[in-house]
């Protein structure tokens, strides 16, 4: 989701790792325009253009995966974190395995830079994805539901 309140004096900060939490702030935009005048956030050097699809709210995707390109915008507080870490899914396109499970845990040591868990499994009811999803969350990251 591209960021709808583009405004002047806004910092966002890279998504891609290689780029090392490079920052950038917003110095001029139009509502309805298609480009923002951006500057470097710590030295206001480099001014030039960007598409404002490469501004995002969210520093993870609509599936709950880390975004790898574009610019987030820089916040305090930190985002909730799903309740449980893993998704599961419709496949419309087996009529066998109708439903998938997607493992959303954030795997890497402190030194590293951390990464989506890849695991994923088909099923064959709703219920069967769920439960193979806390089964690999339980044994693969140690994960506990909450108390209710």
């Amino acid at each position: 989701m591209t960021s709808t309140h583009i405004e002047a004096d806004q910092v966002y900060v890279a998504c891609r790792p290689r780029d090392l939490g490079r920052r950038i702030r917003i110095v001029s935009y139009t509502p309805g325009h298609d480009t923002a005048q951006i500057v470097d956030a710590d030295t206001g050097a480099r001014p030039r253009q960007i598409s404002v699809w490469k501004l995002h709210d969210s520093a993870t995707t609509r599936y709950g995966k880390p975004r790898t390109t574009g610019y987030v915008r820089e916040t305090t507080a930190p985002e909730p974190a799903p309740a449980q870490p893993w998704l599961v899914l419709r496949d419309r396109h087996s009529r066998l395995w109708p439903w998938q499970w997607v493992c959303t845990a954030t795997v890497g040591r402190p030194q590293q830079t951390p990464a989506t868990c890849p695991d994923r499994g088909p099923a064959r009811t709703e219920d069967h994805a769920r439960q193979a999803a806390e089964r690999h969350a339980k044994s693969a990251h140690r994960y506990t539901a909450p108390e209710a």
